[in-house]
């Protein structure tokens, strides 16, 4: 393995370490929520640059309902939640207690219920992130979008991401057992690249000391 394809790797295992620790916050908080036991695994992590993010296997055409929402502290950059709408529908009906799965939601609460849980998601994220790097990292308001992954990363008027930016896109699985095995989700956390290595050397850092 060559020093670069090491370095990835350390970097990756890195940010999986903090994707777990707020997946298991995460969940807990979404059990509470439902009154039911829900699970959060995080099969993959991807990191890059965000142009290779797009050309990989993170991308795909299919229409997602996203939120957005902006990153404020000294740590700089966006947390994007998106998920297929089939499986927000789902979400929204596990968060609401209906008694069938199968029953549309509203398209309003479909909506509130997954800015629900990206603010419960982004929040155990950057929660993990602050007390790794002990960095202040704070949240905006959430806001809702529906599109594409090119289209959630992408912020020029070409449609292509910018080229000082980097990424980790974390794979989450979002399970409530019996009720229903599985619901795909992606949250990715976007930044310049200078923000991103220093948000990893801070992890590694506060984990050499632990």
């Amino acid at each position: 393995m060559s020093f670069e394809n090491q370095t990835l790797r350390a970097n990756v295992d890195t940010l999986l370490e903090v994707a777990n620790v707020a997946a298991a916050h995460a969940a807990t908080a979404l059990s509470r929520l439902t009154d039911r036991t829900i699970l959060i695994t995080v099969p993959d992590l991807l990191l890059g640059p965000l142009p290779e993010l797009l050309d990989g296997p993170a991308n795909n055409d299919h229409e997602l309902l996203g939120v957005e929402m902006r990153i404020l502290g000294q740590v700089r950059g966006r947390i994007l939640y998106l998920m297929p709408k089939d499986d927000a529908g789902v979400l929204a009906n596990l968060l609401l207690g209906q008694a069938s799965l199968e029953e549309d939601p509203s398209d309003d609460l479909t909506e509130s219920c997954l800015q629900e849980t990206a603010n419960i998601l982004g929040g155990a994220y950057t929660g993990a992130l602050a007390r790794m790097t002990g960095h202040d990292v704070m949240l905006s308001v959430p806001r809702l979008r529906v599109g594409r992954l090119v289209d959630f990363l992408s912020t020029s008027s070409h449609g292509e991401p910018p080229a000082n930016e980097s990424a980790f896109c974390v794979t989450t699985s979002l399970s409530a057992r019996e009720v229903h095995p599985r619901l795909a989700g992606r949250l990715v956390l976007v930044s310049d690249e200078v923000a991103l290595a220093a948000i990893l050397d801070a992890v590694r850092l506060t984990a050499a000391q632990a």
